[in-house]
């Protein structure tokens, strides 16, 4: 059984959704979702400093307008991502995702965007030095002409400043991961030394055998072979069970897991999840890319 996360600091916020924790210059953070528990999709993000396993807010980075953040190490920068929701009169009118990068925790620069209407974008540095981009379109159009709601592609990029919509837009999609309805994405990737990549991602689809719009969100990991262009290894790491019990934001998210990833403990992972929208949690597992390279201590920075 996993264990709750406690934060403090976020002025009687929610806390959910975190980026995995880091550490830089001798500190442990970790980026949080904090939201009022009765709203929703009005969410920002703050920085959180581990002090005695309390996880306490760190004002001096502030806030960003964003949600879900996420974060990874390229040539020598912290990149942070995030949601951002446009909204007119509390209708959601838009979402695409935001990129800030810079060497200095404290001093992340928005430097990119992604699509419109796309969430889950992740980024990761390769052995060769170039930069795995994953995208996760999300339509109806996809769903007549896969079966599954969404889809995860792939694209390398050169450098980080190549990332943009159209290069995000056009990755080649990744086909058979997803089964009928259900939709996913990537977390957190992790460049292996097999020369695969590893993604710690979600899987989810709808129940309405309860009479209700009822979400499922599982954690969940892949290998994908970008030589064959395919997911070699997949596998459901954790469900919502596997985390103590605890509050829910709504009754519909009552047996979510929206992951974050993972990070190395001695020959086993922790791996970190939001819970229902409104909390987050770990739990150690087995390394899911033990076989294929093995989790590195990249989140180690600074």
């Amino acid at each position: 059984m996993g264990a709750k996360m406690t934060f403090a600091g976020s002025d009687g916020y929610t806390v959910y959704n975190p980026s995995i924790p880091f550490i830089f210059r001798g500190n442990r953070y970790i980026f949080g979702r904090v939201e009022k528990l009765e709203l929703w999709a009005d969410s920002k993000v703050y920085l959180f400093v581990e002090e005695n396993g309390i996880w306490n807010r760190c004002l001096r980075f502030g806030e960003l307008k964003i949600e879900d953040p996420f974060i990874a190490f390229i040539k020598g920068e912290i990149i942070l991502g995030g949601v951002v929701v446009e909204k007119i009169n509390r209708e959601i009118k838009n979402y695409y995702c935001n990129f800030y990068r810079g060497s200095d925790l404290f001093d992340l620069q928005l430097f990119a965007r992604g699509p419109d209407s796309m969430k889950d974008i992740r980024l990761a540095e390769l052995r060769d030095g170039r930069i795995a981009v994953f995208s996760r379109p999300r339509s109806e159009e996809l769903r007549e002409k896969y079966g599954s709601e969404a889809m995860m592609g792939f694209t390398v990029i050169e450098k980080i400043e190549q990332l943009n919509p159209e290069i995000i837009e056009k990755a080649r999609l990744i086909e058979g991961v997803f089964g009928k309805d259900e939709w996913g994405g990537p977390n957190q990737l992790y460049a292996l030394d097999s020369g695969y990549i590893g993604i710690i991602g979600h899987q989810s689809y709808m129940d309405t055998a309860s009479g209700y719009d009822r979400s499922i969100y599982v954690n969940t990991a892949y290998v994908f072979c970008p030589e064959r262009f395919s997911v070699i290894d997949a596998r459901i790491l954790a469900t919502r069970a596997c985390f103590p019990k605890g509050g829910t934001k709504t009754r519909g998210t009552d047996d979510v897991a929206f992951t974050s990833g993972v990070v190395r403990n001695g020959k086993g992972v922790i791996l970190y999840s939001g819970l229902n929208d409104c909390e987050a949690g770990y739990v150690e597992i087995e390394d899911p890319f033990k076989k294929y390279g093995g989790v590195k201590p990249f989140e180690i920075y600074g």
